[in-house]
């Protein structure tokens, strides 16, 4: 069984900064296992670099940076912003450091979720291009990250609001992620270390 410890919880922190912090993510276990542990450059999508625009419009519009991609997510976040009125309830851009333990190896984590409801729930924003949006959760493995965000923020229940840009519509999906999480349980025992105290940050 996983172990959380020292979980450090991050209100307004800037992104880079955010990037800064010492600790692995989702999306930087799957580059590592797909590289088999080596650290590549990544270069993202089109259609991520609008799934982060949409989320800048909505979660920190004070900090977005006009681009190309504006003129795209703009309608998106417009779309989503009035279907799903609920989220302005949420908690947005929260961070989280800590520490996850398995088997007596330890791996510094970090998340940054884009909506928290408290302790009730954790939603997180995804775009796609396909119209099967229940596929492209599954292939990309988007319950191993609700699964982290879950035990970092301490919630009840993990949600995906995926948009489908075909179809122009969101939909809310229940993502359970109550069972153990082998994909975590390998990231650990892979690229954990047995040392038993580790310093994420120095603020």
């Amino acid at each position: 069984m996983i172990e959380y410890k020292n979980i450090q919880r991050y209100d307004n922190l800037d992104f880079d900064k955010y990037l800064s912090y010492k600790g692995y993510g989702h999306s930087s276990i799957k580059t590592l296992k797909k590289s088999g542990g080596v650290i590549e450059d990544f270069t993202p999508s089109e259609i991520m670099r609008v799934g982060s625009m949409v989320d800048s419009i909505l979660t920190e519009p004070e900090r977005v940076k006009i681009n190309r991609y504006y003129e795209i997510a703009s309608p998106i976040a417009k779309f989503i912003s009035r279907e799903c009125p609920y989220l302005m309830q949420c908690e947005k851009q929260v961070s989280y450091t800590a520490q996850m333990g398995f088997k007596g190896f330890v791996l510094p984590t970090k998340g940054r979720l884009d909506y928290q409801l408290g302790k009730h729930m954790v939603i997180d924003l995804k775009i796609t291009k396909s119209s099967k949006v229940r596929d492209v959760i599954k292939f990309m493995g988007y319950e191993n990250q609700l699964w982290h965000y879950k035990r970092l923020a301490g919630a009840q229940e993990t949600l995906i609001l995926i948009y489908s840009v075909p179809k122009k519509t969101c939909e809310l999906i229940y993502i359970d992620t109550s069972g153990p999480s082998f994909f975590w349980e390998d990231a650990i025992m892979n690229f954990g270390t047995v040392k038993e105290n580790i310093i994420l940050n120095d603020c």
